[in-house]
């Protein structure tokens, strides 16, 4: 579904991605690791044209999408879920979704306004609501729905979890598990490790801007220095 080949990216001058290679194959969820700094946002917004990278390739279903807009990629069929949230604080959570709406395969928005609603009933409840007014946990399904809006193939989500209460993060971890499992395919960026392995398929571990380990979560259990990078 993605492939990232020798990815280098920079901010100014500064070299923040230093050869990055990563795939996320179809219908499974992709988790990337690490610490704070380590590079793991700017893949992301490599991955969906926000920064562009100066050196390798991005391949979304074998198309190299390398250095094309954010717009044209997203239009391609691929979401992301920001960090932060990122909704229209001024708008109702109906315009929120509306907003972020891309004609699918049944084409009419009513009928996608209403599978979002199936997914998190409580945006149903709120839909005249504005933004602002919502919890952090709303706030969080808010962004998710929005980016199922556009109906994408393939969803980034850069630290769905953050600063969200226990039991909101696990309503929204069985969510992510039920969009895997309708065949969506989930990058997921996260600092919350325990979350985020229950989920993975396939984990990646960036520091500073190099993938430096990767496998399955059983595999990078064994090795004693992931435990020191992450704390398992």
């Amino acid at each position: 579904m993605l492939q990232l080949d020798e990815i280098h990216t920079y901010y100014g001058d500064s070299h923040i991605l230093q050869g990055v290679t990563m795939e996320v194959p179809q219908s499974s969820i992709t988790t990337l690791l690490g610490r704070n700094g380590m590079g793991k946002t700017t893949t992301i917004h490599s991955i969906i044209g926000l920064i562009p990278p100066k050196k390798g390739k991005i391949k979304f279903k074998g198309v190299d999408i390398t250095g094309l807009p954010a717009y044209q990629i997203a239009q391609m069929g691929i979401a992301l879920v920001p960090q932060g949230r990122r909704i229209f604080r001024s708008l109702t959570v109906k315009e929120n979704l509306i907003m972020g709406w891309r004609r699918g395969k049944e084409g009419k928005l009513e009928n996608d306004l209403e599978r979002i609603y199936d997914l998190f009933p409580i945006l149903k409840e709120r839909s005249q609501q504005s933004g602002q007014h919502l919890s952090g946990g709303e706030q969080q399904m808010l962004a998710i729905g929005r980016a199922l809006m556009t109906n994408p193939e393939l969803i980034l989500m850069d630290e769905p979890f953050e600063g969200l209460a226990p039991t909101i993060i696990k309503d929204i971890h069985r969510k992510i598990f039920e969009l895997k499992n309708s065949g969506l395919s989930i990058l997921l960026v996260e600092q919350n490790i325990h979350m985020a392995l229950k989920l993975a398929d396939y984990v990646y571990i960036m520091n500073k801007g190099r993938i430096i380990y990767e496998g399955t979560i059983n595999q990078l259990k064994g090795v004693e220095e992931i435990k020191y990078l992450l704390t398992f």
